[in-house]
């Protein structure tokens, strides 16, 4: 039996995430008995907003993750869904301001930080002017306290033994590098160049021959395991073609060496596991968003994770001391949420952070929220609607990083049956017949 399978004997994730409910959710008032249908008919009314599903919306006007027309509703809607009170300190509602202006710094994007005082949930929320029903708008959740002690450490040490020494990092992705205004740049956030000598010799001479090459060091990387949308085609999923649902490409948890895609059990687990924790704390603290995700996910169950019958959620990322420019995930269900899991080696001080760099916490300060999320910590946040980032590092490491990002996120029209293959062979029959005549 190898390592991987002793570990998998000492954790097991299918009990995993009953004990997670056991130990943390039913005594924390995280989840509750609340029908999301039912609040979800409550939270919505007809107002002057646009469609709230066009994915041309305005970035600041979206109110799915909870809206009141002034803010002691919101206080009371949060107080009602969280369970917790401002009174008692368990809760707290922190106010920021929207700046239209992008910031010009896109490396350290950062100009306030914010750290928890205490509080078990952090509701951010914003004032807007487009609606005067939706006028006070959630923004992002903070959750702290959402595992025992000892379900932290075992997450914890399944992903920095298990999981993390078998990443394989793509390519740098389009948020790796730096942006200034529309035009991007290089940056050495994500790697550095470093100059070596190399010598070599002439066999017909013996000369000694030296030149210097340029090497590239990469320190962050981020992978992501589920369905996402396939490359270049923004309407499929990228396991609909025929190769992958009926021969042994389609590996949504692939660890395997390239060239040779193999799913890791482990890592399955882990994934769906953590799915099924992030989809019950949306549906009690964002019971609008997640009721529109589970209208996406009752079409099909082939592009989601979980093993709950609600699956929200279709890919999961690791990202190790990646920096991620300021960006918004165009790509992900508008009316949707991301759910962000922060885990710390506590050893170390020099944890990566998460970055709002449009907003601020007075009107007249420069923009940039700096947002240090505690250990074990979730945030809750529409990635599609607003600009954020992640800080860069000192000492980054990606074999062995300070912090691990653990975000679960769902691409928009991955609704479609057996990954979209019925439409591909479609298009692929009609492509054929175009190509005859």
């Amino acid at each position: 039996m190898d390592y991987l399978e002793e570990s998998l004997d000492l954790v097991n994730f299918n009990n995993l995430e009953d004990s997670v409910k056991e130990q943390e959710f039913s005594p924390e008032p995280i989840v509750s008995n609340l029908n999301c249908e039912e609040v979800s008919t409550i939270v919505v009314r007809k107002c002057l907003c646009s469609d709230q599903k066009s994915t041309n919306i305005l970035t600041t006007s979206y109110h799915h993750l909870g809206a009141e027309e002034t803010f002691e509703k919101l206080q009371l809607l949060i107080e009602e869904r969280t369970r917790f009170s401002v009174r008692s300190g368990d809760l707290r509602l922190v106010k920021c301001y929207y700046h239209s202006q992008p910031n010009q710094h896109p490396c350290r994007p950062a100009k306030v930080a914010y750290k928890p005082t205490g509080e078990k949930i952090t509701c951010f929320f914003k004032e807007q002017s487009e609606c005067e029903l939706h006028k006070f708008t959630v923004l992002a959740f903070v959750c702290r306290n959402n595992f025992s002690k000892e379900t932290l450490e075992c997450l914890k040490s399944v992903v920095w033994l298990d999981i993390l020494p078998l990443l394989i990092y793509p390519s740098s992705r389009k948020n790796a590098r730096g942006k200034v205004g529309t035009k991007y740049i290089n940056c050495e956030c994500n790697s550095y160049t470093v100059q070596e000598r190399i010598t070599t010799f002439n066999n017909n001479t013996g000369e000694e021959m030296s030149r210097i090459e340029d090497f590239l060091i990469e320190t962050g990387g981020t992978q992501t395991f589920g369905c996402t949308l396939a490359s270049g085609d923004p309407n499929h999923c990228k396991f609909r073609t025929g190769t992958k649902i009926e021969g042994a490409g389609q590996k949504k948890f692939n660890l395997g060496k390239p060239g040779k895609p193999e799913d890791n059990s482990c890592l399955e687990d882990f994934c769906h596991s953590i799915c099924d924790i992030a989809t019950n704390l949306i549906k009690q603290i964002t019971p609008t968003a997640a009721e529109n995700m589970k209208i996406e996910s009752r079409k099909t169950n082939s592009c989601r994770l979980g093993y709950d019958n609600d699956k929200l959620f279709s890919s999961l990322s690791f990202v190790s001391c990646f920096v991620a420019h300021a960006h918004t995930d165009s790509l992900d269900m508008p009316m949707g949420v991301t759910a962000l899991l922060s885990l710390q080696d506590l050893a170390r001080q020099d944890a990566q952070s998460h970055i709002l760099p449009a907003y601020s916490f007075e009107e007249n300060e420069e923009p940039g929220i700096e947002f240090f999320l505690p250990d074990g910590s979730f945030l809750i946040e529409s990635a599609s609607r607003e600009n954020h980032a992640s800080s860069p590092m000192l000492n980054p490491d990606r074999k062995n990083p300070s912090r691990v990002g653990i975000v679960c996120f769902t691409h928009k029209g991955l609704q479609k049956n057996n990954h979209g293959y019925e439409e591909y062979l479609k298009v692929r029959e009609r492509n054929i017949r175009l190509n005859k005549s």
